[in-house]
C-alpha cells in the first residue's frame, strides 16, 4: 500500500502535464484525477471528478430505449474508495448526482461489501460444463516483453509489457482441465 501511495504521490506532482491532455480522453483524465484526489485526501474535488467520469461515460455509448445507462467505471471507483479510505474520510465523498450513477446500487454495495457471487442462473444438467466454468476462479493474466531482446527497437520501447493472449488462454484451459472441468 505504501508503494502505491508513493507512486500516486509522484503522479500527483506531475498531474499538471496530464491536465492539458486532449479532450478525447475526458473520462480517463477524470478517472486518474479521482484516484489522485483520494490519495491526496481532497474528497470535494474527488466528488467532482467522479461526476466527470459519469458525464464522460455516455459519450461513446448508444442509448437503448427504456434502458438506463450504468457507469461501471464510476461505481468501481466509488467501491475502490470505500475499500481504501477510512470510513470518516469516505463519508465526505459525495456520490455523483447523474443519470448513469445509481445511488441505490451504491448504497447496497456499501452495506454489502462482499456480496454473494454464486450463480444466479444455472444451466441444465446436460450443459453443466458452463456452470463449472462460470464458478471457476478467473484466469491469471500472462504478461511478457516481446521486444526486450530486439536490437532494432528503441531501448525505451523494449520495456513495454503486453498481455500474451495465447498463453493466457492455454494456461486457463489447462487449469480448468486440472480442476476436472471438461472431463467427461
Amino acid at each position: 500500500m505504501e508503494k502505491t501511495l508513493r507512486t500516486f504521490s509522484r503522479a500527483l506532482r506531475s498531474q499538471g502535464r496530464f491536465a492539458h491532455a486532449p479532450a478525447s480522453i475526458c473520462m480517463e483524465r477524470a478517472m486518474i484525477s479521482f484516484l489522485l484526489d483520494i490519495v491526496g485526501g481532497d474528497m470535494v474535488k474527488g466528488s467532482g471528478d467522479l461526476l466527470a467520469v459519469c458525464k464522460a461515460f455516455g459519450r461513446d455509448k448508444r442509448y437503448v430505449l427504456g434502458a438506463r445507462p450504468f457507469c461501471t467505471y464510476a461505481h468501481g471507483l466509488y467501491c475502490l474508495a470505500q475499500l481504501l479510505l477510512p470510513e470518516e474520510v469516505f463519508d465526505a465523498l459525495e456520490p455523483p448526482d447523474y443519470k448513469s450513477f445509481l445511488p441505490a446500487f451504491a448504497r447496497w454495495r456499501r452495506e454489502n461489501p462482499n456480496p454473494d457471487r454464486s450463480l444466479w442462473y444455472r444451466y441444465p444438467e446436460d450443459l453443466d460444463i458452463f456452470n463449472q466454468i462460470y464458478t471457476a476462479p478467473p484466469a491469471r493474466l500472462v504478461l511478457f516483453q516481446p521486444l526486450l531482446d530486439n536490437s532494432n527497437v528503441k531501448p525505451r520501447e523494449r520495456q513495454h509489457w503486453m498481455a500474451h493472449g495465447v498463453k493466457w488462454v492455454d494456461n486457463y484451459v489447462d487449469e480448468l482441465w486440472n480442476m476436472g472441468i471438461g472431463r467427461g
